[in-house]
């Protein structure tokens, strides 16, 4: 499901959600959030990368839902990441 050498971009805050929840669709790469370990375990630091990356979106899950801008029924689209980025960024 990731092309040959995929590595994890850096990536800003607003970024990694975008990827978490998007995915890359240009470079055909799945939401990051569907990337399972074993995908990654060939990457240098893959799965703890992975594993990091979750632990953030935990928190901005959390954030999202205070502010009442978590899609619950999974249909992210950029307009609703862009609401959940603009509604968390300051405050938390």
């Amino acid at each position: 499901m990731l092309p040959a050498g995929f590595t994890f971009p850096k990536m800003s805050c607003e970024q990694l959600i975008r990827n978490w929840l998007l995915g890359i669709p240009s470079q055909k790469i799945v939401p990051y959030r569907r990337i399972t370990y074993p995908m990654v375990q060939h990457l240098k630091n893959g799965i703890d990368l992975r594993c990091k990356m979750h632990a953030f979106m935990k928190f901005i899950e959390m954030y999202a839902k205070v502010e009442n801008v978590w899609v619950t029924d999974d249909k992210w689209d950029h307009g609703k990441v862009t609401m959940l980025w603009n509604a968390i960024n300051h405050k938390h």
